[in-house]
């Protein structure tokens, strides 16, 4: 979707002839900012539709629904030696390290937005289950040097290879890379 301001001109025009066509089996997924003179423009065709919908997902919620499973997952036995300081101690850090992830993010797919980020949640509280016996003063190392993005995540998972699995890791790459078709098991 073309920046606030620009909505006016090339992408209306576009808009108005995919629309003219009068397609019944056409469906067309717009996302963009939260903006005035876009959430305008397109609620105009809002009659002209049959199936108009508009989903607004705000950061905010998508933070306070991750929260909510930090939380829940701290709350766990894995983590019962933890006390609630050193928790909520970990849910800032982890919390601080997502936000802006997706800066000006308000999509009409929840999904994907926060698969990425429950799942980079989710790695990030694996590794901390395998210390969570250890003392505070480790378990506060381990949170500031937990890789904060999936990229990261998968970089230091290859970086750990060991030199004994590293051609069955190789070979698993390639027939993951190059698989025709989805691998299932």
């Amino acid at each position: 979707m073309p920046k606030s301001g620009a909505v006016s001109g090339t992408f209306i025009g576009i808009l108005d002839k995919i629309i003219g066509w009068k397609e019944e089996s056409l469906h067309i997924l717009i996302t963009s900012r939260r903006e005035t003179d876009i959430r305008d423009s397109l609620s105009n065709y809002a009659s002209e539709l049959q199936n108009y919908f508009s989903i607004i997902v705000e950061e905010d919620s998508l933070d306070l629904d991750i929260q909510a499973f930090l939380r829940s997952s701290l709350n766990s036995r894995s983590f019962s030696r933890w006390n609630e300081e050193l928790k909520t101690e970990a849910i800032s850090t982890l919390l601080g390290r997502t936000q802006g992830m997706y800066e000006h993010s308000t999509s009409l797919l929840y999904l994907s937005l926060t698969w990425p980020r429950f799942r980079l949640m989710a790695l990030q509280l694996a590794e901390l289950k395998r210390v969570s016996m250890t003392s505070a003063a480790k378990i506060r190392q381990v949170i500031q040097n937990l890789p904060s993005t999936l990229d990261a995540f998968s970089e230091r998972s290859l970086l750990y290879i060991d030199s004994f699995q590293s051609e069955q890791a190789h070979t698993l790459l390639q027939w993951i890379t190059f698989s025709p078709q989805p691998l299932t098991h």
